[in-house]
C-alpha cells in the first residue's frame, strides 16, 4: 500500500470508534460478536491501533460512524 502513495494527490483513512465497531458487528453476526467475547475484544484492539497504523503523512482522517451521506460530502469537500 505505502509504496503507491506518490501516485495520489490526497489520501483518505475512515476510521471509526470502538462503540460504532461493536454496533455494526453486533448488527451483522449477533451470536459471533458477543460483548466480552475473545474475538470482538482482540477486533477492538486492533482499532484502537488503526489510526497510528494507517497514519499516512498528509492523509485526511474521516470518521466513518457518521452517515454516508456525511462520509461521502467530506470526502467530496476534501477534493475540491
Amino acid at each position: 500500500m505505502y509504496d503507491f502513495m506518490d501516485l495520489f494527490d490526497k489520501k483518505f483513512v475512515l476510521h471509526i470508534d470502538d462503540e460504532t465497531m461493536r454496533e455494526r458487528l453486533q448488527a451483522r453476526e449477533p451470536g459471533r460478536w458477543e460483548n466480552g467475547s475473545s474475538e470482538l475484544k482482540m477486533v477492538l484492539g486492533w482499532n484502537k491501533n488503526f489510526v497510528n497504523y494507517h497514519r499516512i503523512p498528509g492523509a485526511i482522517l474521516i470518521s466513518g460512524a457518521q452517515p454516508i451521506e456525511k462520509v461521502v460530502a467530506a470526502i467530496l469537500e476534501n477534493i475540491k
